[in-house]
């Protein structure tokens, strides 16, 4: 600017190359944050863990509690798989542990009244073969007839026969009650099958694992594995989707928060 300018000019001209130097420092400082922290490209790619959720049990979509896109909180209900078959398996299995219950107790008591059978018959055994061996010596003697010695030889020899039959009916009803120790392999049996079919009933409640993003993706699979296979996209996807007749079979993903954003 001319120095003969007036001094008012000279302010003014000052002033504005101070704005247009000040203005520039703050363009470079906001288009630097920008960049950092909200880059943008048109040849880019983002990286996010996504992971599939997908029931552990097979059946109709009843309840469908998300929409694509949805932020949901850690186990929060997802969605409902029927869960009537399932329950009906398990108040079969809780019939069948009743069941269980009764029999192994119908078991003891048979085992029970067994051992007190072969504690008679040992005793009956050992007074018969007492009383066998009193009468031998009256034989000579001719105290006795040769018939009553005899049948008191027969009958201890029967007795003796009784007790391996008791011993055998109880060794039977033992290995039929399958108990080992303070586990009874019946009663464990049917109590397994009750845990498994409550499991089934709790799989048909999918609940979100932590919070993130839900989101649909609709795929056809293979239906003879449930196997799961992971993507390269770093997406569990499951073998043998559930049934969902309205919807089509779908697996539902959460998506975590982004992880960054890489220009190629």
């Amino acid at each position: 600017m001319n120095s003969g300018a007036p001094w008012p000019l000279r302010i003014l001209g000052r002033l504005i190359g101070l704005a247009i130097v000040v203005t520039g420092i703050a363009a470079a400082v906001m288009a630097a944050r920008t960049s950092t922290g909200n880059p943008r490209t048109d040849d880019a790619y983002v990286t996010a863990n996504v992971i599939g959720i997908a029931p552990h049990v097979e059946g109709t979509l009843v309840q469908l509690n998300v929409v694509d896109n949805q932020p949901v909180e850690e186990n929060d209900l997802l969605f409902v798989v029927d869960p009537r078959l399932y329950q009906a398996e398990l108040e079969r299995a809780r019939g069948e542990l009743i069941l269980a219950q009764a029999e192994v107790g119908g078991i003891e008591q048979a085992i029970t009244a067994a051992r007190a059978e072969v504690t008679r018959l040992r005793a009956d055994t050992a007074y018969a073969r007492t009383h066998a061996g009193r009468l031998e010596p009256l034989l000579g003697g001719r105290f006795i007839s040769a018939d009553q010695y005899q049948e008191a030889v027969t009958k201890a020899r029967s007795l003796d026969a009784a007790v391996q039959h008791a011993q055998s009916q109880l060794a039977q009803q033992e290995e039929l009650l399958a108990q080992q120790g303070d586990v009874n392999g019946r009663l464990e049996t049917a109590k397994a099958r009750v845990r498994l079919a409550e499991l089934n009933v709790e799989y048909c409640y999918v609940r979100a694992p932590f919070k993130g993003l839900a989101g649909n993706q609709s795929q056809y699979y293979r239906r003879s594995s449930r196997a799961w296979r992971r993507r390269r996209t770093s997406s569990a996807i499951p073998a043998a989707p559930f049934t969902a007749p309205l919807f089509g079979p779908s697996i539902w993903w959460i998506l975590l928060p982004l992880i960054r954003a890489d220009p190629l």
